[in-house]
């Protein structure tokens, strides 16, 4: 017994490698996306109206758990900046007299610049944006109601929304993405794995045919090494 496994040594450290990159991998990946559901997203604000409606859209945005708030400024081209620096992923330009522009009928544009390079963070803040902009519109509209028309609160706010829905996830109610993706990346991993193995095992049986057996010798940081060469 103890003659086949020195007979086979040098198939020890290729195996070794084999489980600990697998395993490494898996863990990384795991610590890496143990958050499940994206939050705390870095965001700016560029707010050139400071009307009480944007600072009530600032407040949303602000007790959303999606969003984290790292910088205010007055100036556009912060947001571009701010993205090619890799600190925020999200920026919000609320334009000039936006609250005047709206209670005129102007239809006013918030601008949503979203990082490119960060796809999963521009689809879950959408997502959350969308909600945000929704609520803020209906109690917009209700008021409009309730000072033009003279309609009561609920009655108001059945004109507005006259249809309500509910929905319920099933299987992934976090909505998390991030599930989707680990299995492809363990997989993906434990190839590379395998193909550094067999990298391995044919060099040194190269070796072994060609120097003699005295190559089953090396030591562990000399496959390392040979290993981190490859």
């Amino acid at each position: 017994m103890k003659e086949t496994i020195l007979k086979f040594k040098y198939m020890i450290t290729p195996i070794l490698m084999l489980f600990i990159i697998g395993i490494g991998g898996a863990i990384v990946l795991a610590l890496e996306f143990s958050a499940h559901s994206l939050s705390q997203i870095p965001t700016i604000i560029v707010d050139h109206d400071n009307s009480l409606l944007s600072q009530s859209f600032v407040r949303e945005l602000r007790t959303n758990s999606t969003f984290n708030i790292v910088a205010y400024s007055q100036i556009d081209n912060d947001v571009k900046d701010l993205i090619d620096k890799g600190d925020i992923a999200v920026g919000f330009i609320i334009p000039k007299n936006f609250s005047k522009d709206l209670t005129d009928g102007k239809n006013p544009n918030i601008m949503v610049v979203y990082d490119g390079a960060q796809m999963a963070m521009t689809a879950s803040s959408k997502t959350k944006i969308a909600q945000i902009l929704g609520t803020i519109k209906s109690a917009y509209l209700i008021n409009v109601a309730e000072d033009q028309l003279g309609l009561m609160p609920e009655v108001a706010k059945n004109y507005i929304n006259p249809i309500g829905y509910n929905y319920r996830l099933i299987g992934n109610p976090t909505q998390n993405m991030f599930n989707f993706f680990i299995p492809g990346f363990s997989i993906n991993t434990i190839q590379v794995g395998m193909i550094i193995v067999v990298i391995l095992l044919i060099k040194k049986v190269i070796a072994i045919k060609k120097y003699g057996l005295k190559v089953l010798w090396l030591d562990f940081w000399d496959q390392l090494v040979f290993l981190l060469y490859l």
